[in-house]
């Protein structure tokens, strides 16, 4: 499915029971599957371009709120927080920082909210 929000753009994998209707704002929680490299999260600062995502990919961009020593790292996406498994050293002081990254496979699950 194609996705289209504030912070979020590409394709994902639909994993609601029904089918979404075409052109339906839909409030939903977002899976991203495998670990991202550090290397392949790009710092948005001025200049930067955001990566355009390919065909099966999902772009996410938004805000590091948190960034533990588990690797997880938390995006503020528009309103929203979503979670990422990451992989590498995250550069020094990220934190406050808007990055962008790449992801495949990304589950698109419906929150009924």
């Amino acid at each position: 499915m194609l996705v289209d929000a504030p912070g979020v753009v590409g394709a994902g994998v639909w994993r609601g029971h029904a089918d979404p209707v075409v052109d339906t704002r839909i409030d939903v929680e977002l899976d991203v599957p495998h670990p991202v490299d550090w290397e392949e999260i790009t710092v948005l600062t001025p200049g930067t371009a955001a990566p355009v995502p390919a065909r099966d990919e999902l772009a996410v961009s938004g805000t590091v709120e948190h960034c533990g020593d588990d690797l997880v790292v938390a995006l503020r996406v528009a309103d929203s927080i979503v979670l990422v498994e990451t992989t590498g050293r995250p550069p020094t002081g990220i934190v406050g920082e808007r990055v962008a990254l790449l992801a495949l496979g990304v589950g698109v699950y419906p929150t009924g909210v």
